[in-house]
């Protein structure tokens, strides 16, 4: 893998001081430091699938007190927008070949509409999905409830009957 070399990056110290005794003992103090040194790898044109396993070694061989944090890249093949074209249906696809008809005139404002509209389209497929899992989930809870209740009453009946 074509790595860029350890960049180190600045070292953060962090300090404090605690009290050894618990009342008047003041003068008897503890400073304890912590630093954490970050570096900085880039690592370049190699395949996905390396990348993850390399990373998931890392993860499972780092010894205690070492984090980690992974900022991972992808490069599109080119081509994306004539998938998006083959993809969409009705409106979208309308408006996508708008777009692209209209070639040498400013087009800001049509590839705005467009990127709008397909916001619009994402949040309600969003919206309709949040409420379907919150359908999914109340119904449960009301029958949840309804076991509770039940079993509550099942419960004060034996309650009564032991006495």
């Amino acid at each position: 893998m074509p790595c860029s070399g350890s960049i180190p990056l600045p070292t953060q110290t962090s300090r404090w001081t605690v009290i050894k005794g618990p009342f008047v003992h003041k003068k008897s103090q503890e400073n304890f430091e912590r630093k954490t040194h970050k570096r900085f790898l880039i690592i370049k044109d190699t395949n996905r699938e390396v990348v993850e396993r390399w990373l998931w070694y890392l993860t499972k061989s780092c010894p205690a007190g070492v984090g980690m944090r992974v900022t991972l890249w992808e490069w599109e093949k080119l081509g994306v927008g004539k998938e998006m074209l083959q993809n969409a249906s009705g409106k979208k696809r309308r408006m996508l070949k708008d777009v692209e008809s209209t070639r040498g005139v400013d087009v800001r404002d049509v590839v705005v509409e467009v990127a709008n509209a397909l916001v619009k389209d994402m949040e309600k497929e969003l919206v309709s999905e949040t409420d379907e899992l919150q359908d999914k989930n109340s119904s449960g809870n009301d029958e949840m409830r309804l076991n509770d209740v039940n079993k509550e009453n099942e419960d004060g009946g034996n309650k009564k009957d032991e006495k």
